[in-house]
Parts: C-alpha cells; structure tokens; sequence
C-alpha cells in the first residue's frame, strides 16, 4: 500500500522487478548451460528446488518466531 503520490513509481517498480528476472534468467541459464553442458544444469536445476523446498518449509517457524517476539 502507499500514498496516491508514490503510485506512480510503485507501480514503475513492481513492473521492473517483474520483467527484470523474465530478461536476465534465460540469459543466465544460457552462460550456465554453456559453461556446466545441459547435465549438469539438470542436477542445478533440482537443487534449486530442494533448496526453495527447505526454505519453504522454514518459514512458518520462522515466523512463528518472530511474532512470539512482538508484544502485543
């Protein structure tokens, strides 16, 4: 949420940070690819998710944890 004067640019923002990983990721997944060969962007691939599987599955405690902190 923000003011009526700060829409503009909130908006500016949220469509740059939309379109920015849409231009740079398959740029980065080419550079990888070429650099590691298609195998091995296999194997990275599914560690990213593992990974991402893992935080997700941090995060209620996490927020369990940091809401118990806030009085109120």
């Amino acid at each position: 949420m923000v003011d009526h004067s700060d829409y503009r640019q909130a908006v500016g923002l949220s469509t740059a940070t939309f379109q920015i990983p849409g231009v740079l990721g398959p740029g980065l997944a080419g550079i990888l690819a070429v650099w590691f060969g298609a195998r091995q962007i296999f194997f990275i691939d599914a560690g990213s998710f593992v990974l991402a599987a893992i935080l997700i599955l941090m995060l209620p405690s996490l927020l369990i944890t940091f809401y118990s902190g806030i009085p109120g």
